[in-house]
């Protein structure tokens, strides 16, 4: 997902503006069009004590990799044939089930496209604009990353600010008022992911989740690339 950024000078106000959806299976647009693309298959995608899965098995409902979910079944066959391999049916490590492969291709990376003005008004300016996968978005909402940002370019190292401290400048929004913002990146893409961890800013428990490695890892935190 993309948001920007914009501060108005005069009225010393923020404003995020979002520009993508969440382009994941718990996004009912998102759920909508991948059922029209494959009306005949009702387990496109599946909730079963889980988060809404692509097949049961990925969350995401478009990306760059993944591209078992992207061939066609003439794909696989060409493959198979060249190298002399067989697909295998995979399965869903959440249902325990064979990855129901029916109708593919399951998943694309087709761009959403936004137009913006690059210049707001008079006393409006661009200050940010932030790119990052869902590993970051799961955690925190677009408006304390515009916060963070704001409070980071400013000062990238200093003391931790409470996030309650903060409540005011969007009164309307998703604020998680628990615990405090951690100032220790020079790098503002490694600041957003480190405030995106668990524990709500204890460097503790963010130590412990950082020296988890392979599936241990993976259960705790997402996958995140920030831009």
């Amino acid at each position: 997902m993309a948001v920007t950024g914009w501060y108005n000078d005069k009225e010393g106000k923020w404003r995020v503006d979002i520009l993508s959806q969440h382009q994941e299976c718990g996004n009912p647009s998102e759920v909508k069009r991948l059922k029209a693309q494959h009306f005949d298959q009702d387990n496109i995608v599946l909730k079963e004590s889980f988060t809404p899965r692509l097949l049961g098995n990925m969350q995401p409902s478009r990306a760059f990799g993944d591209d078992a979910l992207k061939l066609t079944k003439a794909d696989k066959q060409s493959i198979e044939l060249a190298g002399q391999v067989k697909f295998v049916g995979e399965e869903s490590p959440f249902t325990k089930k064979t990855v129901p492969y029916i109708d593919p291709p399951f998943m694309d990376a087709e761009p959403e496209i936004t137009i913006r003005k690059l210049r707001g008004n008079d006393n409006e300016k661009l200050k940010f604009l932030v790119i990052a996968t869902d590993g970051l978005w799961d955690r925190i909402c677009s408006e304390e990353v515009i916060l963070l940002l704001s409070a980071h370019s400013t000062h990238p190292k200093h003391p931790p600010i409470p996030k309650k401290a903060y409540l005011s400048t969007f009164p309307n929004s998703n604020l998680n008022s628990r615990g405090r913002w951690l100032f220790e990146d020079k790098n503002s893409a490694a600041h957003l992911m480190r405030n995106g961890l668990d524990g709500d800013g204890d460097k503790k428990v963010q130590e412990m989740i950082l020296s988890l490695g392979g599936g241990a890892a993976r259960s705790v935190r997402d996958d995140t690339s920030v831009m």
